[in-house]
């Protein structure tokens, strides 16, 4: 063994490049290496090894190893006190838009009704919490937020690998004056087989201007209505 009287200290200093997770092993990429209190000359052999890789958001070390000095040249020692970090992906949870009648019975949410952006790989999230004070029985006639966190999931899900975003969705609730009802499709918009009439349906969001209705033989004619989506 080489006695380390009779070597000078160099220190081994390294960029850790950091990463995003991606569901892989992913190895650490090193940059401007640098050899402090020496150089790599004829007293250095072997070749330079810098290790460092993870699966999982998180930080992980850095080993050295590879390289080695002769009798009288250096006691090489790790300096990169930097981790190799995987950093979160990005995830949006969004929940879906309801609506029910108020007075209706409650609305009971299965926990599915949400969509997601960013998921990697063939992960998958199973359910969420949500909830929304539209949605108790005597909620009055208006728009509600419907609220979503907690999601579980399987597959390898892991909410510790992602910054997730929860954006809420919104429950209409409509009064019961304003039941729906429905009319031949043949005489609605392509989209849309139901059509709330009143005075005053602006007030609750169902259209975005009153609408000019005529009356035509076996429904109603609705070109050109907007609706709020």
């Amino acid at each position: 063994p080489l006695l380390k009287t009779f070597l000078k200290t160099m220190t081994v200093t390294a960029e850790v490049a950091a990463t995003v997770y991606n569901g892989q092993e992913q190895t650490a990429a090193f940059n401007n290496i640098k050899y402090n209190g020496g150089a790599a000359d004829d007293k250095i052999q072997g070749t330079l090894s810098l290790s460092s890789k993870g699966t999982k958001a998180g930080s992980y070390d850095v080993s050295l190893g590879g390289v080695y000095s002769s009798q009288d040249g250096y006691d090489i020692v790790n300096g990169i006190s930097e981790k190799f970090v995987i950093n979160k992906a990005d995830l949006t949870i969004t929940a879906h838009d309801q609506n029910r009648i108020s007075g209706s019975l409650p609305f009971k949410f299965n926990g599915t009704e949400f969509s997601t952006n960013g998921l990697i790989g063939g992960e998958q999230i199973d359910s969420a919490t949500l909830t929304s004070k539209g949605a108790e029985f005597n909620a009055a006639p208006g728009r509600y937020a419907v609220n979503i966190s907690d999601a579980v999931g399987s597959k390898g899900f892991d909410t510790n690998n992602y910054n997730i975003q929860y954006r809420s969705g919104t429950m209409l609730v409509m009064p019961q004056r304003y039941y729906p009802t429905a009319y031949p499709k043949q005489t609605l918009s392509p989209n849309y087989t139901t059509v709330y009439i009143s005075d005053d349906l602006t007030k609750y969001g169902i259209f975005k201007e009153l609408p000019t209705i005529t009356i035509i033989s076996g429904g109603i004619n609705l070109e050109g209505l907007q609706y709020w989506k």
